[in-house]
């Protein structure tokens, strides 16, 4: 009997440790996986504040067109009616 004891005391440590490395995988695996949704989360907040930025200068952009547009336009019929009306 005793060939057996070195296989009794070495099978509890054996198990033991395949226990801890299928915990350390799980919990590592759990681990990128929430870090993994967290950079999906990042990601989605960073196209959406490039999103609105691009929206909201796009809009500056036009009111800005626009403006010019008027400014000239006007300043050009008034200077039409001025003509007319001197001739």
């Amino acid at each position: 009997m005793s060939t057996l004891e070195p296989v009794i005391l070495i099978t509890p440590v054996l198990l033991v440790l395949s226990v801890g490395i299928i915990v350390f995988v799980v919990l590592y695996q759990r681990r990128m996986l929430q870090h993994q949704e967290h950079l999906r989360e990042l990601q989605d907040v960073k196209q959406q504040q490039l999103l609105e930025v691009t929206l909201q200068t796009q809009e500056d952009e036009r009111r800005r067109v626009a403006r010019d547009l008027h400014d000239e336009v006007g300043a050009m019929l008034a200077l039409i009616k001025l003509n007319l009306y001197r001739w």
